[in-house]
């Protein structure tokens, strides 16, 4: 997928506070684009790996982290989430077996899954990704990047989201309360549009609809 520079998405918000500084504005916008993606889980990804051993590292593009797992496979099986505590030290430490039968997954640690029982195969990942955070604009091109679909579709409202954070900072002169909560109103708008239209996507399937055959 396509990816635009953080620095693309500035000219939207620049446009309503001309005064701000660059970096703090950048800041902004991966903020409300992190909050975007966590609210509306509109960034899907789907990824495979060869898994041999635990904890397996969660392979995803270098510009993002994963919000969420939505499901699990191991060879077209589907895996049950579960928790760490469920299971014995014996049994989190496990080597792979090839008369294992893989049935739950669980995580000790973010962005690693563990398999259980472990067996050497495929592990398909369906995933909810983010932007990265904490990473200071200019100093990592690639970790900059948000996908082209969220500069095609949503960058104006990822400006407003800036916005209203960027316009409620007290200690500079751009602040404008007013101002802030109008386009915070603006970005939760669309935020609340996405929690469902994400799911129906552009080809418009209605929740809970018997799937055809043919689709």
């Amino acid at each position: 997928m396509p990816d635009h520079s953080i620095a693309d998405f500035l000219p939207l918000v620049l446009q309503h506070a001309p005064s701000a500084p660059i970096p703090l504005a950048a800041e902004h916008l991966r903020q409300a684009a992190i909050d975007f993606c966590v609210q509306t889980r509109c960034w899907r990804y789907r990824a495979s790996v060869a898994f041999t051993a635990n904890p397996v590292t969660i392979p995803v593009p270098l510009n993002a982290v994963v919000h969420e797992i939505e499901r699990a496979e191991f060879d077209g099986i589907a895996l049950e989430p579960a928790l760490p505590g469920d299971f014995t030290d014996a049994e989190l430490s496990a080597v792979a077996d090839d008369n294992n039968t893989p049935t739950w997954m669980t995580q000790e640690v973010p962005d690693t899954l563990i398999v259980l029982p472990p067996k050497a195969g495929t592990l398909t990942l369906n995933l909810f990704l983010k932007p990265p955070a904490g990473v200071v604009f200019g100093q990592d091109s690639t970790r900059s990047l948000l996908p082209q679909f969220m500069f095609d579709h949503h960058a104006a409202f990822l400006a407003y989201g800036a916005l209203a954070s960027l316009l409620t900072l007290p200690d500079e002169a751009i602040m404008d309360a007013g101002r802030a909560g109008h386009f915070a109103s603006l970005f939760q708008a669309r935020i609340d549009a996405m929690r469902s239209d994400f799911r129906r996507g552009q080809q418009r399937r209605m929740p809970r609809q018997t799937r055809s055959p043919w689709v």
